[in-house]
């Protein structure tokens, strides 16, 4: 493989090995508190990015799992099996971004509920990058700085009287 093959596999990978998806402010909590049948549960998502691009437009993919429904945040939404949060609502997850704390989504929560009895704590929810854009302005802006020991040229001379 050449170079830019290996670069076309590092971009491929890129969400796999730099995003942290996270489902989060889930109310009620179901590792504090059970979930009742048909309860209809609260959450957002939240994503940070530690690596060295931006990765703009996150279009995140929310699937319910083992029987779960799942309700965007809009006005009238139905309950569905699963739904795609556009890029253009989340946004961009900058670079390093970890560093800064990580995105939010934004307005309303997201719901979910299962009408099956589990007595033992079952994967309900699930959600993930489902596409992303980049730029190299952050790479080559935030890991372009002053190194004196790359290229540089010390001028010497003898100084006369």
């Amino acid at each position: 493989m050449g170079l830019l093959d290996d670069f076309a596999d590092e971009i491929d990978t890129y969400p796999r090995t730099y995003l942290d998806v996270q489902i989060v402010q889930v109310d009620p909590p179901g590792s504090n508190t059970d979930i009742n049948e048909d309860e209809e549960v609260s959450f957002r998502i939240q994503v940070s990015n530690s690596g060295p691009l931006d990765a703009n437009q996150v279009s995140l993919l929310v699937e319910g799992l083992n029987g779960t429904e799942v309700q965007s945040n809009g006005t009238n939404s139905p309950w569905v099996d699963k739904f795609t949060i556009s890029g253009a609502f989340f946004g961009n997850v900058l670079g390093h971004s970890s560093d800064e704390g990580p995105k939010v989504t934004p307005g309303d929560k997201f719901h979910f509920r299962n009408s099956r009895d589990f007595p033992t704590s079952t994967a309900l929810v699930r959600a993930s990058v489902a596409g992303w854009q980049t730029s190299f302005d952050h790479f080559s802006a935030g890991h372009t700085t002053d190194d004196d020991s790359l290229a540089q040229d010390i001028y010497g001379s003898v100084i006369l009287e």
